[in-house]
């Protein structure tokens, strides 16, 4: 099968979003006996078809079908990502314009939860543990709310009290350039 064959085909796998790598938004599919066949068709077309690249210091086989994707192997999973700048062609344009942008709100949405859990993680760890507690395995904290104590599950928290509980980088970076000052001063 020639690059152009092989670009035309369809390869008929159901792609998911990769949520664990928000700031690196592509999709993916996990090489299974209900997609044995379309995986190992495809998985054949980029290691015959692609072109090495790197990415954070790893070399991979990367194959540029001309479809606005680029195609990429690792071990029993094949991902893709949509190539920036790819063209659209004027009689595609609308919908394609609306995809991306619906794609770019899913991409904006997941790297927003993402950040709020890892605030709410950090919040957790912070948390003295006699005012924290798991209860049905969900996690509750103990809150000031109303002028009383409150038991609220962790993510009820709003940003601001997300905020109030967690060091600000700038008071932080000002505490290093204060301890620097010294040393140096001292």
């Amino acid at each position: 099968m020639t690059a152009a064959e092989a670009a035309e085909v369809n390869f008929n796998l159901t792609w998911r979003f990769a949520k664990t790598m928000p700031e690196i938004p592509h999709e993916y599919v996990v090489r299974s006996p209900d997609n044995e066949a379309n995986f190992a068709a495809l998985s054949e077309t980029i290691n015959k078809h692609g072109r090495w690249g790197t990415f954070r210091g790893n070399r991979y086989r990367y194959w540029y079908p001309g479809n606005d994707f680029k195609y990429w192997t690792i071990r029993r999973i094949i991902n893709r990502a949509r190539i920036d700048g790819a063209a659209i062609t004027p009689k595609h344009s609308y919908p394609v314009q609306l995809l991306r942008s619906s794609t770019e709100t899913k991409i904006t949405t997941t790297i927003n939860k993402y950040r709020r859990n890892k605030q709410l993680a950090a919040v957790w760890k912070r948390t003295a543990r006699d005012v924290r507690h798991v209860i049905d395995g969900r996690r509750w904290i103990l809150a000031l709310r109303k002028g009383g104590t409150e038991l609220i599950p962790l993510d009820h928290l709003s940003d601001a009290e997300i905020a109030e509980r967690l060091p600000s980088r700038r008071s932080k970076a000002h505490r290093m350039m204060r301890l620097g000052h010294s040393v140096l001063c001292g």
